[in-house]
């Protein structure tokens, strides 16, 4: 009898503690889902432009001078929106291209014999 008593206020704590996880976890997604949308907006932009990062940054370790570090600043404004256009076909023709070596068959997927 002592023993079902036991268990059965173990599992009463158990459940209390899944229950309070619960209740955090979701006033922690209503706290942070404000922040959803610009959190996925960083990452689209984000993504395109890291290549042009790198350049900007292997680009002011290589000089000592103020004048050509702003320089490069100023002439990465204009490759910015060029990253954003050609990214999306870059990423088409590097990921949708066939494998090398197989040959893409014509007249809509079925060969004619």
């Amino acid at each position: 009898d002592e023993q079902m008593i036991r268990q059965a206020l173990f599992n009463t704590l158990a459940l209390c503690a899944a229950a309070g996880m619960f209740i955090i976890l979701y006033y922690n997604y209503l706290l942070i889902s404000v922040y959803f949308t610009p959190i996925t907006w960083a990452v689209i932009c984000s993504v395109p432009l890291r290549r042009i990062q790198a350049q900007v940054l292997s680009e002011i370790e290589k000089v000592e001078s103020c004048t050509w570090t702003a320089w490069i600043l100023f002439r990465t404004f204009f490759d910015i929106p060029w990253a954003i256009v050609t990214y999306p076909w870059t990423f088409a023709l590097t990921v949708l291209a066939p494998p090398a070596g197989k040959a893409v068959p014509r007249g809509g997927g079925h060969e004619s014999g």
